[in-house]
């Protein structure tokens, strides 16, 4: 057994919403402040992050693919393909 070790000093300012997303065997979270979606793959050690337009809480797997984001504004439908989101549902 490995002991624990940094594999990503990203430096996130409220790193949140550890999710194994098993589909892809990797581990996605997010920085709140930071407005960013991590992506680690620790098979391969692929990191990838993606831009998120305002304060993102979460990003969870979505049935037919991509993740639904918790944002500021509400849930939105957020493709890792394009680095797009859209609006699903807003909150007042």
């Amino acid at each position: 057994m490995t002991a624990p070790h940094n594999v990503w000093r990203l430096g996130a300012e409220l790193g949140e919403g550890p999710a194994w997303v098993g589909r892809d065997r990797s581990l996605w979270f997010t920085d709140i402040k930071g407005r960013k979606i991590y992506r680690f793959d620790p098979a391969s050690g692929d990191k990838r992050s993606w831009d998120a337009p305002e304060p993102v809480g979460f990003a969870l797997p979505a049935e037919g693919g991509g993740f639904i984001a918790g944002l500021r504004s509400g849930l939105h439908h957020f493709s890792p393909v394009d680095a797009s989101f859209s609006l699903l549902a807003g909150i007042e």
